[in-house]
């Protein structure tokens, strides 16, 4: 059938020995903790900065008493400063508190004043309220309509009646008079309030004041008890500058100590990182050398398993050849042509049932009498239409091969088969092309393929461009 070569197997890829490993496996260190550090360098420096307060505070004190201007310090001056303060809110206090003492005064000669014209309106009248004397009025007219009076005693009648309307506008007056005295009052009351507040704040001034003025009158004899004076002040500030340099010293020596760990923490770091990295390299190496022994491996199986050159193609080839050989005989492809519908799987041959006389003029199907000769029904084994399964079909496309329509077409598309199976066994002899080109195309015709329902069966139509 086909020659076959010797395939050629790769050599198996030599493994190069892996680099001696370390001997000791460094560890990662760790990076210095800087809060004991951090937290005493900041104690330090407040306490730089406390002195240099304290110092400077002094300094100042040195300056006012060399200006010859006393200065106090510290809680005494406080003391004195509360002491203004508390003056200040007091002396306010006070000016609002003669505000309104005298807003009160006015208040109440207002109401006085009110009061006064009240009491000589009430003289006056003898009524109070407008309904009692419209009640009087009414009396005096309802008297007037319905009693028998006298020429004098109607003429007082009539003068009482206008004494009582006249007297409207006094009570209109006296009720007006009686709100403002209300309103007066209201205000007098507010006033009075207001001032018994104003007291209660301005004793609690005066008691804190006494009692800053006690801790100052103790604060002026603890001073005066000490007797700070200017050498006191120089010595203390000499003090606080000595303290603020060794504190100094301390930071710079911490610093240079945690400077000492950082440098040690990157050489050790750097160490690590090196060998870590020429670690995670050799595993590296190994891994790729067992990747690249693998597919060596791989691919020797794959060049051992893989098929021959054109192997489809002939084997194709070989069951068209067996295929067509039982058509070579026209008796066997008559029986051939008329068995195959019968036992294609899957199809029921198709009976043609008898048609009417009326039928057949609808259906345009009615025998003809006359035309035809007897008996020339059956087709001539030579023009028999042949059926064809799909794999037949395929094959032929394979090979690029008009598939035979009829059976006279047979004997020279079984021909032009051998040769293409001679000429795909050719190419691979010795010497020859190993596989064929993926694009080629075998340029022997196009090939169109249909189905056709007849009585007998189903068949393929097959035409050739």
């Amino acid at each position: 059938m086909t020659t076959e070569e010797p395939i050629s197997v790769p050599e198996a890829v030599a493994v190069e020995p892996t680099a001696t490993a370390p001997k000791k496996r460094l560890k990662q260190p760790t990076r210095p903790d800087e809060a004991e550090y951090k937290s005493q360098t900041e104690a330090l420096q407040q306490s730089i900065v406390a002195h240099k307060k304290r110092a400077a505070e002094l300094l100042d004190l040195m300056q006012a008493h060399r200006e010859g201007r006393g200065k106090d310090t510290g809680e005494l001056q406080e003391v004195k400063t509360k002491l203004a303060e508390l003056r200040a809110k007091f002396n306010a206090l006070m000016a609002q508190r003669r505000e309104v003492r005298t807003q009160l005064e006015s208040v109440t000669k207002s109401r006085d004043s009110v009061r006064t014209g009240l009491r000589d309106l009430r003289s006056n009248l003898k009524f109070t309220s407008v309904e009692a004397i419209d009640a009087q009025v009414a009396a005096l007219e309802h008297r007037q309509a319905h009693a028998t009076l006298s020429l004098a005693e109607e003429k007082r009648l009539l003068e009482d009646i206008r004494a009582l309307n006249k007297s409207r506008a006094t009570v209109a007056e006296l009720t007006a008079g009686m709100g403002r005295l209300e309103a007066d009052d209201s205000s007098r009351t507010s006033l009075q309030d207001g001032l018994r507040g104003l007291g209660d704040a301005l004793t609690a001034l005066r008691a804190e004041e006494d009692g800053l003025k006690a801790r100052l009158a103790e604060l002026q004899a603890e001073a005066a008890a000490k007797g700070a004076t200017y050498p006191d002040w120089k010595n203390e500030v000499a003090q606080c500058r000595e303290v603020c340099k060794q504190a100094y010293e301390k930071i710079k020596e911490l610093r240079a100590e945690n400077d000492e760990r950082w440098a040690a923490y990157k050489v050790a770091n750097a160490e690590w990182r090196e060998q870590d990295a020429a670690e995670r390299k050799r595993k590296y190496e190994e891994r790729q050398r067992e990747r690249e022994a693998r597919d060596a491996e791989w691919a020797a199986r794959a060049l051992e398993n893989q098929p021959e050159p054109y192997d489809r193609e002939i084997t194709m080839a070989d069951q068209l050849i067996k295929y067509l050989a039982k058509y070579s005989a026209p008796a066997e492809v008559a029986a051939v042509h008329k068995t195959a519908p019968k036992e294609m799987e899957g199809f029921k041959p198709l009976q043609k049932a008898g048609v009417s006389e009326a039928d057949a003029w609808f259906l345009g199907s009615g025998s003809k009498k006359g035309k035809g000769k007897k008996g020339s029904a059956a087709p001539a084994a030579e023009a028999a239409r042949l059926t064809h399964s799909l794999d037949i079909l395929e094959a032929f496309g394979a090979l690029s091969i008009s598939v035979p329509i009829t059976a006279a077409a047979v004997p020279g598309t079984l021909a032009r088969v051998q040769e293409q199976k001679a000429v795909d066994g050719s190419k691979v002899a010795p010497g020859a092309v190993s596989e064929p080109a993926a694009g080629v195309e075998r340029s022997e015709g196009s090939v169109s393929v249909g189905l056709t329902v007849h009585q007998g069966g189903v068949a393929l139509d097959i035409s050739h461009a």
